[in-house]
């Protein structure tokens, strides 16, 4: 079992685990720092992270940024793994989660 392993908080299905990553109706992303790629991204939220592209003045660091606009109802998670390759490494995944609403 590995430290990014995942879990959704809602329906308990496992989101990210053994290299595999899965969705369920509650995923709004996945976003690993290898590569600064975004594994599942919702369509609401690439429009808004297209938006905040067009507008920001600074250079783009998507999980901070993405913090500060992301809509009440979706919790961002973090998960980092470190190890020792040809010296420390690490990898991080954040996880949006979108809450059931009524």
């Amino acid at each position: 079992m590995s430290e990014l392993d995942f879990k959704c908080p809602i329906c308990k299905k496992v989101l990210i685990g053994e290299d595999n990553i899965h969705k369920c109706p509650h995923l709004a992303f996945i976003f690993v720092s290898s590569g600064c790629v975004f594994e599942f991204i919702m369509p609401e939220i690439k429009k808004l992270i297209k938006d905040m592209k067009e507008t920001s003045e600074v250079t783009f660091d998507y999980m901070e940024e993405l913090k500060g606009i992301l809509p009440n109802n979706i919790t961002m998670y973090e998960r980092t793994e470190t190890g020792i390759a040809c010296g420390p490494c690490s990898i991080t995944v954040w996880i949006g989660i979108k809450k059931a609403t009524k």
